[in-house]
């Protein structure tokens, strides 16, 4: 009688090792998982920061290359030995036209 309790007992701390065993395996998967997650979200977040600061750094050449071509237009105006003829004036507003419907860089 003690011999087959024993046993009983035995077999039952080997499927209680069992169960834990399993339990471990799959907390260790679901872990893994989440750290698979966790990194694939950062990757995307790094990759947006990349893309913003991009879209950030070309609206900035843009500004910059239209206040160049700006300062140039006042330059040649100012070093040109004739009044404006009415082509001139004519070339003038419809560049304040189209610099009044562009989209503001500000924005970004």
């Amino acid at each position: 009688e003690l011999a087959h309790a024993a046993e009983l007992a035995h077999i039952s701390q080997a499927a209680h090792a069992n169960e834990a065993a399993h339990a471990a395996e799959v907390a260790a998967e679901v872990a893994r998982a989440n750290a698979a997650e966790v990194a694939a979200a950062n990757e995307r977040a790094h990759i947006a920061e990349a893309a913003h600061a991009a879209e950030v750094a070309r609206a900035a050449e843009l500004s910059r290359a239209a206040d160049a071509a700006r300062a140039a237009a006042r330059v040649k105006i100012l070093d040109s030995d004739s009044e404006p003829d009415e082509d001139d004036l004519r070339s003038a507003r419809m560049r304040r036209a189209r610099r009044s419907a562009a989209p503001s860089l500000s924005s970004y």
